[in-house]
């Protein structure tokens, strides 16, 4: 391989690593223009270094430049931290700048928010804080409730202790006395059941241990799947009602008119309504007028008043009524037996309805009455004429 070649790919790999460190360190570094420059003062940067970001409301605007000791022997003003922005901060007089981590597994950032208010005066120093992070804030927590939190270490220790000697149970610790006292009620209550179905007591243990339980169960499960296949072929009464639009739009027109009919019966329309509402008032005076004198009545039966009452109290009436009932009861028999002998043709009556020879001969005398009552009709004005004529002369 030519040297040559070698050293020309050495210097281009070179130059491409030298641009990919100043997009990443110097990327939002304005080169060219003017830049506004701060310094900030710190109690503490906590791992702050050279070229780390600065951002804006979470926009990054530039980075660190230097993070150095000032000397000084106030606290707050013990380290000052520069840097460089493209644009002047419009900085207020509640602006806020902090040390914050970039990301949880590490790197720092300053986060800058301008505030609102009047503007910040230019001659008065930048001042800065350092942001906890979670980190922080949780050993924050940890400081401040150290003697709580030994407390509930040795009490953590006591309870394994004594869980550990079996001296008492973990569950006791969670519960009150009470409890524990229904948790293990329950829990023999449990083992009882189990004791019951493992020995087939009851319909739980017989299902499990009996193959007739378990087979009417059986059956009872493909009855389900028979009806939810019938169902989902659209067979049977509730499945139309499910597939079919008409039967559905009958079913809710039916059940539209019922609540027409509540209705109704809620507003008093009707008769049933009538009853139920304001407006039965009138009818239920009606009605208790009625029930008065059905109680009357009944007072006026029990005391024997009129022909009812004789007939419930009265033995003598009741024995003439029983014995005029007995001769209806001869009188309607003897009726039908005439009836009976008509019907054979027994007697006149009886011969002339069965008899057609008999009718004939009835029909013929009545129809020569007939004419010999019509002939002397006719003849009846000519003699009372000539009765009048001879007796005048």
């Amino acid at each position: 391989m030519n040297l040559r070649h070698v050293i020309l790919g050495l210097f281009f790999f070179l130059t491409m690593v030298g641009l990919g460190v100043l997009t990443v360190y110097l990327g939002s570094v304005q080169i060219l223009g003017e830049v506004s420059s701060y310094v900030v003062f710190f109690a503490d940067v906590d791992g702050l270094r050279d070229g780390d970001p600065v951002e804006l409301y979470g926009k990054r605007i530039g980075r660190i430049s230097s993070v150095d000791f000032t000397g000084s022997p106030e606290p707050a003003r013990r380290l000052q931290v520069r840097f460089a922005v493209p644009t002047a901060l419009d900085l207020r007089e509640d602006y806020a700048i902090e040390i914050a981590d970039q990301t949880l597994l590490g790197g720092k950032k300053v986060s800058i928010e301008l505030g609102s208010g009047p503007p910040h005066p230019k001659e008065i120093e930048l001042m800065g804080r350092l942001e906890g992070g979670p980190l922080g804030a949780v050993g924050e927590l940890i400081e401040e409730n150290r003697p709580q939190i030994r407390e509930l270490i040795s009490s953590l220790d006591s309870i394994v202790t004594q869980v550990a000697r079996r001296e008492s149970s973990l569950l006791s610790y969670v519960v009150s006395s009470e409890s524990h006292e229904k948790l293990d009620q329950a829990i023999a209550n449990l083992s009882e059941v189990s004791r019951q179905i493992r020995e087939g007591d009851g319909t739980l243990g017989k299902l499990i241990t009996t193959s007739e339980a378990h087979d009417s169960l059986k059956k009872f499960l493909d009855s389900g799947s028979v009806l939810i296949s019938e169902l989902t072929q659209g067979e049977g009464a509730i499945a139309r009602l499910i597939r079919e639009p008409d039967v559905y739009e009958n079913f809710k027109a039916t059940v539209v008119s019922v609540r027409q009919i509540i209705d109704r019966v809620d507003q008093g329309d009707g008769v049933v309504g009538h009853l139920l509402s304001s407006k039965s008032d009138p009818l239920y005076a009606d009605f208790e007028q009625v029930i008065a004198n059905l109680r009357q009545l009944s007072d006026s039966l029990t005391a024997g008043k009129g022909v009812a009452g004789r007939l419930l109290t009265d033995d003598a009436m009741a024995q003439q009524l029983s014995r005029l009932v007995n001769q209806l009861a001869d009188a309607s028999e003897n009726l039908e037996r005439v009836v009976q002998g008509i019907r054979d043709g027994k007697g006149v009556v009886g011969y002339l309805f069965t008899d057609e020879e008999a009718r004939r001969e009835v029909r013929h005398i009545v129809a020569m009455i007939a004419g010999a009552l019509e002939d002397a009709r006719e003849a009846a004005p000519v003699q009372s004429l000539a009765s009048f004529l001879f007796g005048t002369f």
